[in-house]
């Protein structure tokens, strides 16, 4: 396991963190190559209890979102929020399996307190087996409420970007840098540079992103009072539907499936050697009509099509697992002819339908549907 990345005070010297500067050689799995889709999950371990020294979870919240925005505009990455899964972190980070848990979780410990140099550090995706592999932490007794919270936006957009696969830059301006500027004057106010942009284009090429969060937030305890005066602010625009996103993970033989906050209609249909995504409906599938990946029936297929009126049909999917959980909504699954040895199938508000049509499944898990046939 590789040790995390460290963003300093600008208090620190270049010298101390010139062992820093190695270039990472690691990034998420892009199957369709680079400028195609990339969803990223995401999560709040326990970043939002209320612990973080002068930063309300409310601000936390916002300033991660507001870092992932950014990032998500200037390359074809779709950062899909999750519920949390996993250990929570203590400063003593002992390496977990990757499973079904969020890529990046975001989280607090102590790292050196007010007095020591280190900020925050993030985890490389060095491995998409490793759970630690894009986490990020913040220290939590630093005085994070700085600029308004500005400190905390720079330092989570900097912190993004390892967990991305970025190193440091010490030649150029950057966000990069590993010295903490205090760029930003409040929430709101962020940005990349163009190095920045340059490096994360260099990983996954040009296209437009999105950010997708959980509604409710998940893992949010009662807000504090906002910091700062942000009453003249305005939001920024809520993201662009993008339809459906599917990736493949070869390595561990898992097609992960999200979809956005709108309606969406899917099939998966598994024909010799391939699975295909197909969107029905004018559900876009990586902004295209469909998507075909090369998968292996003894892996697993997970399934979250977010929270509006969705439709699932599996039409003679072969697979090991298949997972999927609903968002809110009317939503209808549906397998007709599958061989599947494992259905968890979770739903959620709204009118849920789970049918089976000359399926065979060996293991069938649900709960929260209304009507299973």
């Amino acid at each position: 396991m590789l040790p995390p990345s460290i963003a300093y005070k600008n208090v620190v010297s270049h010298e101390e963190v010139a062992l820093d500067f190695a270039d990472t050689g690691f990034q998420w799995p892009q199957p369709n190559g680079l400028g195609s889709a990339v969803t990223i999950t995401y999560s709040f371990s326990n970043l939002l209890d209320g612990e973080l020294r002068g930063l309300s979870a409310e601000n936390a919240k916002r300033a991660v979102e507001e870092a992932l925005t950014l990032w998500s505009e200037v390359a074809p990455i779709h950062f899909v929020e999750m519920v949390d899964q996993g250990p929570l972190p203590t400063g003593e980070e002992l390496a977990y399996p990757a499973s079904d848990h969020p890529q990046i979780r975001f989280g607090h410990h102590r790292i050196d307190g007010e007095t020591g140099g280190a900020l925050a550090h993030a985890y490389l995706p060095f491995s998409t087996r490793e759970g630690l592999a894009g986490d990020i932490h913040f220290d939590r007794d630093e005085p994070w409420n700085h600029n308004g919270g500005g400190l905390f936006l720079e330092t989570a957009l900097h912190e993004i970007g390892h967990a991305l696969g970025l190193d440091h830059d010490v030649e150029y301006d950057a966000i990069m840098n590993p010295i903490i500027q205090n760029r930003f004057d409040d929430l709101g106010t962020g940005y990349l540079l163009e190095d920045d942009i340059v490096g994360i284009r260099n990983l996954y090429g040009h296209g437009p992103g999105s950010v997708v969060t959980l509604d409710p937030p998940a893992n949010t305890p009662p807000s504090e009072a906002p910091l700062g005066d942000n009453n003249d602010q305005e939001p920024r625009a809520e993201q662009e539907a993008f339809g459906v996103l599917a990736t493949l993970d070869n390595t561990n033989r898992t097609l992960s499936i999200s979809g956005d906050h709108d309606a969406n209609s899917i099939v998966v249909i598994s024909v010799p050697w391939f699975v295909a995504v197909i969107g029905t409906e004018e559900t876009p599938v990586n902004s295209q009509p469909g998507a075909v990946f090369f998968f292996s029936p003894r892996g697993s297929i997970t399934c979250n099509l977010g929270a509006g009126d969705d439709t699932l049909t599996c039409f003679r999917l072969i697979t090991r697992t298949l997972e999927c959980e609903l968002g809110t909504g009317d939503d209808t699954i549906s397998l007709f002819f599958c061989s599947i040895r494992n259905v968890l199938a979770n739903g959620a508000t709204g009118t849920d339908a789970l049918f089976r049509i000359g399926s065979k499944i060996k293991n069938l898990g649900h709960l929260g549907f209304e009507q299973v046939k």
